[in-house]
């Protein structure tokens, strides 16, 4: 006969490997909206009628250099080649003695879509990436902006007739994404998607409430109208985090998930990594609905964690009935049994949740993914240990 405190923990332990495999941002996404990827390119021109189902807009790409001429060489190239249907503008902000960078450009400035001006160096007590991007803006030629990164790369010239396509007169804000290049740690790749799940959720949902990703559209009339980055002007960076905060209204923030509209971030160094973190942490108590999001971040991983502390004790219990409890073998080894298969139908459900969202954005692989939650709230404490113990006006314009 087994004892009713067995029967009680092995029917908590049900309960929770059912409803564990549910707390995380794979089970939220929706299904009918992950990236379609295209299996036969040559098919997809066929397809592409001479006359376009839609009328671009014209746009201006806006992108900041900071003394990273090498870089912008890599890049520069394929924003300038791109296949539109209608005009568009390259706006380059560099730092005003970045002759590096101003030579790359003096090189290509008979394209017709670049335009460069300058960052003054005299700009103090200011976010540069955030006047820079201020600058960009100014400068631009037309209203809808698309805002991104040296560090990111089209992998077609196809890339802005695809994004354009989610901008409309119904939106005001679009969001893309930069997934980081193959060669890219593991963890940091499947933590950025992870991250990104959340921030997806909260779109769709019809309030968006930030990104974690490095390509952003909005209106330059509206940008001014709201008076640029203020509110956040104390922050050093976490631009494109407080761009969606603060310019995302109810059901007017679309989102471009397909690969044909992603930009490529290059392999993010280890510093360049943790210091994107920090600086997310440092300005996230400026955020606005930032309680929402952070609660239920943490709510499923609590709910993983508490799950495999049960399954832990379980096992101890029972291998405790079976050494030192006089005729506690059949019971012990049930309720280890027990937990055991318990918790390997928790992996299953999860590697099932998991899998086709994986394959989806062409991530890691789903066993891989199990394996890497584990180690999500060891890494976040470990950032912000490492935030605790940095200079906090490393993250500051000024001094308060």
């Amino acid at each position: 006969m087994i004892s009713l405190p067995v029967i009680i923990m092995i029917a908590v332990l049900l309960v929770f490997a059912l409803v564990a495999p549910l707390c995380t941002p794979f089970y939220r996404t929706d299904k009918d909206n992950l990236p379609q990827r295209k299996e036969d390119e040559d098919a997809e021109e066929e397809a592409i009628p001479t006359q376009p189902l839609f009328k671009d807009k014209p746009v201006s790409i806006i992108i900041t250099v900071h003394d990273n001429a090498h870089q912008l060489e890599k890049v520069i190239d394929s924003f300038l080649s791109q296949e539109y249907n209608a005009d568009y503008q390259v706006v380059i902000i560099i730092d005003e003695n970045d002759t590096a960078s101003e030579d790359v450009l003096k090189l290509r400035s008979e394209n017709k879509h670049l335009y460069y001006t300058k960052l003054p160096i005299s700009s103090r007590y200011l976010s540069r990436k955030k006047l820079a991007i201020t600058i960009g803006m100014r400068a631009a030629k037309y209203d809808w902006c698309v805002i991104t990164s040296v560090y990111c790369y089209p992998t077609s010239n196809k890339w802005l007739r695809n994004f354009a396509q989610h901008i409309s007169d119904d939106n005001n804000l679009v969001i893309g994404m930069t997934p980081y290049e193959k060669e890219s740690p593991t963890y940091y790749r499947y933590e950025q998607l992870r991250t990104m799940l959340y921030h997806l959720r909260s779109a769709e949902n019809g309030m968006a409430f930030s990104t974690n990703q490095s390509l952003v559209a909005l209106k330059k009339s509206e940008f001014f109208k709201e008076q640029g980055f203020a509110g956040y002007l104390e922050y050093q960076r976490a631009e494109y985090e407080h761009l969606i905060n603060k310019f995302a209204h109810r059901n007017s923030t679309a989102i471009a998930i397909d690969p044909d509209t992603w930009l490529i971030f290059r392999v993010p160094s280890q510093k360049q990594w943790r210091y994107r973190h920090m600086h997310s942490i440092d300005s996230f108590p400026a955020m606005k609905r930032r309680r929402w999001f952070r609660s239920l971040f943490h709510f499923d991983l609590i709910v993983m964690h508490i799950f495999n502390l049960l399954t832990a004790v379980a096992v101890i219990c029972g291998l405790v009935n079976i050494i030192l409890v006089e005729d506690g073998q059949k019971e012990g080894s049930i309720l280890m049994i027990a937990a055991m298969l318990l918790w390997l139908l928790s992996l299953i459900i999860r590697w099932c949740i998991y899998a086709p969202v994986l394959a989806a954005f062409d991530n890691v692989k789903a066993p891989q993914a199990i394996v890497l939650d584990w180690m999500v709230s060891g890494y976040n404490m470990f950032i912000r240990v490492l935030y605790k113990v940095t200079d906090k006006y490393d993250f500051m314009t000024h001094r308060l």
